[in-house]
């Protein structure tokens, strides 16, 4: 039974913790429950809100935890200590379903804060707005050198700075990704481990765990070893797309330049296909033989873009003899600017961040304006 104002507090002694949270919203049912009681209490109800206060009993609140979050999906579940948990303490709880932390003793400011962040996090569930924009565009080259992810990932912090949506960049290079290091974060929360929680992952989760930049863009870098890519079938990337495209509004795919078996299947999921390639012979020629393929897949020529990187290199092909030659427009082109580019992934800041008047910036900026519309906007 769904109870929308029923908060459990899970605590050992006294009743603090429950105090607080009594203070904090007068229109919640607090009701404090002891350990032991705990899984019993917890049978027949879907409380909105349940808080641990780890009390030096965290085996127990992860058994608890692996118990019941599965089968209360609705449910809050916040973990609460005296001392600071530490961010490998954090994921795993957050793997087990865990949204959220707050520190003992309870600053009151922060627990209303907390409790405004769930109920604004209902309210955007329930919302129908929420399901108006929900897209996979991926960047794909058929060859490497060529930028794809440094286009992806501006991309991507290009529509977060614009606050167009929530927005996840997908490092499925599986092998030797790097998106991570573009954006200068060290993984924590990687494509394995959404693969390997397929079954119990949900927006709440997503939304909690995956490393968030500082532009606002989620992060979701590669694996953290090569074989561990051996995991990722045809399947399991198509899966956890389409749990990726339902919990953000843009999921920008960082596919690499292999057409292996996880590209396709990310290719196949795309609204968008971004295929890169450089004003030169080798490169155009390989782009082509790419749209020929395509064609063979069944991807129209809308959802199909060519985005021509490094324009004004010395010697280059002219755009209407690249367009004859492709049989398929050019969609934008993306100015060269080695300094730039060189000083973007040395510092591991994007260029959008990095040098906002930039003309490659601007030319970013351009394609972020041309696909990705504002929420309020769309009918």
């Amino acid at each position: 039974m769904d109870k929308k104002n029923l908060v459990m507090v899970v605590e050992g002694k006294g009743e603090t913790l429950t105090q607080a949270v009594k203070a904090a919203k007068e229109d919640l049912e607090v009701q404090r429950i002891d350990f032991k009681e705990a899984a019993e209490s917890l049978k027949g109800v879907s409380p909105h809100l349940v808080i641990f206060s780890l009390d030096h009993q965290r085996k127990k609140v992860e058994e608890i935890l692996k118990h019941f979050s599965f089968k209360l999906p609705k449910t809050h579940w916040i973990i609460s200590a005296e001392e600071t948990v530490s961010p490998e303490d954090l994921i795993h709880f957050i793997r087990l379903g865990v949204t959220d932390f707050i520190k003992q003793p309870l600053d009151q400011h922060e627990l209303e804060d907390l409790l405004q962040r769930i109920d604004a996090l209902d309210s955007k569930r329930s919302s129908e707005g929420e399901a108006e924009i929900h897209q996979v565009i991926s960047f794909f080259s058929s060859k490497g050198g060529v930028g794809v992810s440094l286009a992806a990932v501006n991309f991507a912090v290009g529509i977060a700075k614009k606050k167009l949506g929530r927005v996840l960049i997908a490092d499925f290079v599986l092998q030797h990704g790097n998106i991570a290091e573009f954006v200068d974060l060290v993984p924590q929360y990687t494509l394995l481990d959404v693969v390997e929680n397929l079954e119990r992952l949900d927006a709440k989760l997503l939304g909690n765990s995956i490393q968030k930049h500082r532009s606002g863009a989620f992060v979701l870098p590669c694996p953290r070893q090569p074989e561990e890519s051996e995991v990722f079938s045809s399947k399991a990337v198509a899966d956890m797309l389409k749990v990726l495209k339902s919990s953000f509004n843009y999921t920008v795919v960082d596919a690499g330049h292999e057409l292996n078996a996880a590209a396709v299947s990310c290719l196949d999921l795309s609204d968008t296909i971004f295929l890169m390639t450089t004003p030169d012979l080798p490169s155009l020629c390989n782009t082509k033989a790419s749209l020929e393929t395509f064609k063979k897949l069944g991807y129209s020529q809308d959802k199909v873009k060519v985005l021509l990187n490094r324009w004004h290199m010395k010697g280059e092909i002219e755009t209407p003899l690249i367009e004859k030659n492709m049989a398929h427009p050019v969609y934008q082109k993306l100015v060269e600017d080695q300094q730039l580019v060189l000083s973007s992934l040395n510092q591991g800041i994007p260029i959008v961040e990095l040098s906002k008047n930039a003309e490659l910036a601007k030319c970013f900026d351009e394609l972020v304006e041309r696909v990705a519309r504002p929420l309020e906007r769309v009918a």
